[in-house]
């Protein structure tokens, strides 16, 4: 996987959001609309990175390609995850497969 998309230029921040569509093809065509107002939202210093693939490796390469980058800080906000027991079910996969390999 190539390094996510960014909202701005990775020179600008050290922290970023990253929004998953992992799982959710129908919210991948929406997720550049989504990151563009994330980014508006957000205070300065902070980023948007997105990440549709489903595969965990592929998050984890996406995840060290920010870290490389000197990002040091990332969020991964749950509004793209679907409902509650769905959200819950991919964050803990998450934590699982992507968050655990990369300690």
């Amino acid at each position: 996987m190539t390094a996510p998309r960014e909202v701005i230029p990775r020179s600008a921040h050290r922290r970023v959001a990253l929004l998953l569509a992992a799982g959710r093809e129908a919210i991948a065509d929406a997720l550049p609309r989504l990151a563009r107002a994330l980014a508006d939202a957000l205070p300065t210093g902070w980023s948007v990175a997105t990440a549709v693939r489903d595969a965990p490796w592929a998050i984890g390469d996406a995840i060290r390609d920010l870290a490389s980058a000197g990002v040091d800080e990332l969020v991964v906000p749950d509004f793209t995850l679907g409902p509650r027991d769905q959200k819950l079910a991919t964050l803990d996969r998450f934590m699982r497969e992507v968050a655990a390999p990369l300690r």
